[in-house]
């Protein structure tokens, strides 16, 4: 079943969705018709800095291969658009390597999408340079995560706060039972 806060934030606030779906914000990258790069599983991680709050962490995951970065994101927030452009840090950069990127992600998606599970979708475009235009290279997509809010998760282990009224009201309740059965 589909929880309602998805349905009720669709085009609204993405940072919204991103808080309720937890950290770090797991986007995954299906690779564009025209991108000659190819890749069993690619994703991309992203996560809050602790030291700047519009400051993100990126790490990209192509297959075997994993690269880390930062970027810096702008919210849209009536709108429900999120930007995030940075780059990749690479010690030993190639030519055909794109350090920099830029991420959109909305979360007005399509009903099709919706149905399929994703809460955010978007575009992931690249460059070699940083000020040249960048060429769209993958369509990006968030999942829903349906134990994403605490409130929402079936958890069927107890605290141990749990445990303790549950054994005193037992006991109670045993002790009830015999008084109970002694007056007959």
């Amino acid at each position: 079943m589909v929880q309602m806060f998805y349905y009720e934030h669709r085009g609204k606030c993405c940072k919204k969705i991103w808080s309720h779906n937890g950290d770090p914000l797991k986007v995954y990258l299906h690779v564009e018709e025209s991108w000659a790069e190819t890749a069993g599983q690619s994703y991309l991680t992203l996560r809050p800095s602790w030291w700047k709050s519009n400051r993100i962490i990126v790490s990209e995951v192509s297959g075997t291969k994993r690269r880390f970065g930062y970027g810096k994101m702008v919210d849209n927030c009536g709108k429900g658009t999120i930007w995030i452009r940075g780059h990749f840090h690479e010690k030993h950069p190639s030519k055909d390597s794109d350090p920099y990127f830029k991420l959109t992600l909305t979360s007005a998606i399509s009903s099709e999408d919706f149905h399929l599970g994703y809460c955010l979708s978007g575009v992931l475009e690249r460059s070699h340079q940083k000020y040249t235009p960048y060429q769209m290279t993958h369509l990006a997509f968030v999942r829903r995560r349906e134990d994403a809010h605490p409130n929402c998760s079936a958890s069927n282990k107890p605290t141990p706060s749990q445990n303790f009224k549950s054994m005193l009201s037992s006991t109670f309740y045993k002790n009830i039972c015999r008084v109970y059965q002694r007056q007959m």
